[in-house]
């Protein structure tokens, strides 16, 4: 899997542009999909969490 790593990263504020994603655009996924989306969000390198 190919990730840019700093969607991953946290701002200055704390929040990474991952997590705005998931708040704005995950329920628009499939249910494979959000998992997905869901188990990489919990990861702390975007890996296999």
């Amino acid at each position: 899997m190919l990730a840019d790593v700093a969607l991953l990263e946290p701002s200055q504020r704390g929040r990474r542009s991952f997590d705005r994603f998931l708040t704005r655009t995950a329920e628009r996924l499939g249910a494979a999909d959000r998992a997905l989306a869901e188990r990489m969000a919990g990861s702390k390198h975007g890996g296999a969490g």
